[in-house]
């Protein structure tokens, strides 16, 4: 039985999604942010756009995101919402 999305041979790739980085951080700042105030070093949503970044990057651990994080450029990191270019690590 052939799957639609794979085509006859099952060899074509899934078509590549199209979401940019601010649309996703728009999306997440939709989200409500349940850390106290004490608690908000960081902007929810760029900490989800970086967390959702990540894992498809297939880094999958806290440890592993945070690397990645801090391997990224400033202008990427200002890109999905952290000013100073600085993640957490």
């Amino acid at each position: 039985m052939e799957c639609p999305s794979l085509g006859a041979g099952g060899a074509t790739a899934p078509p590549a999604l199209g979401v940019s980085v601010a649309s996703l951080h728009a999306a997440f700042a939709t989200v409500p942010d349940p850390r106290r105030a004490q608690g908000r070093r960081y902007a929810l949503p760029a900490l989800l756009t970086l967390a959702v970044a990540a894992i498809l990057a297939n880094h999958l651990t806290e440890q592993a995101i945070a690397e990645w994080g801090a391997d990224q450029s400033r202008a990427v990191e200002q890109a999905r919402g952290f000013p100073e270019g600085i993640t957490p690590h």
